[in-house]
């Protein structure tokens, strides 16, 4: 429900912009999304399905980053989840696209492997609306990673969680093979501080800039 500013040592070294979608705090104005509820929200319909203007909202920030005269072009990155995937395949420009834990690929397939929200919210809308099932189907289909991967021409930087997992390698291979771009997967060491050192030095060399840690190292 919040984005918050982007972190001081990303603003010493790129341009960047923070997406506040329709219904999050600070773009809660004339919509206020709930939590949990979001996920589901005119699911059963693509043109009332809230997440239709989610990703509209993506796509605009899209356009109006890659039209600022301060970005360089040539080195624009998109991170986040399914919505980064989506922007990246639908507004061609972006260099790169970092994604992580993926929400809408093979969300029906992946519902009966979690109990945990918001994946829960569909699980819960359909035990109460068992006859919209072909419906929901048929809208999350519409934002399924594996339908828009071909479009996408940046280098894909994929976290991978453990195998047996829906975050694992097994299970994403399908959109690895799809994505039209080149994949570096990255595997997660679900150590904060590593991960993120790890993925933002990978980030730094391809972009020309210094690496910078956001953790502090306390010293004895």
């Amino acid at each position: 429900s919040v984005n918050h500013v982007p972190d001081y040592t990303d603003r010493q070294r790129y341009v960047c912009l923070q997406v506040m979608h329709r219904g999050q705090r600070l773009a809660d104005q004339p919509f206020a999304a709930a939590y949990p509820g979001l996920l589901t929200q005119g699911i059963a319909d693509p043109a009332t399905y809230i997440y239709r203007g989610i990703v509209a909202d993506c796509l605009r920030a899209a356009e109006f980053l890659l039209a600022r005269p301060e970005v360089d072009p040539a080195r624009v990155a998109v991170a986040g989840d399914d919505l980064a995937l989506l922007t990246a395949a639908r507004r061609p420009g972006f260099a790169v696209a970092e994604v992580a834990g993926l929400l809408f690929y093979r969300l029906l397939e992946g519902l009966p492997r979690t109990a945990e929200y918001p994946l829960e919210e569909v699980n819960d809308h359909l035990r109460a609306y068992p006859g919209e099932a072909e419906a929901v189907a048929r809208t999350l289909g519409y934002l399924e990673p594996l339908h828009h991967a071909p479009e996408v021409t940046a280098t894909t930087v994929l976290s991978l969680g453990a195998d047996g997992t829906t975050g694992g390698l097994p299970w994403l291979q399908p959109l690895v093979d799809a994505l039209g771009g080149p994949v570096e997967p990255y595997r997660l060491t679900d150590e904060g501080r590593v991960d993120q050192d790890r993925l933002d030095a990978l980030r730094a060399a391809r972009f020309g800039v210094p690496p910078l840690s956001r953790f502090r190292r306390v010293l004895p």
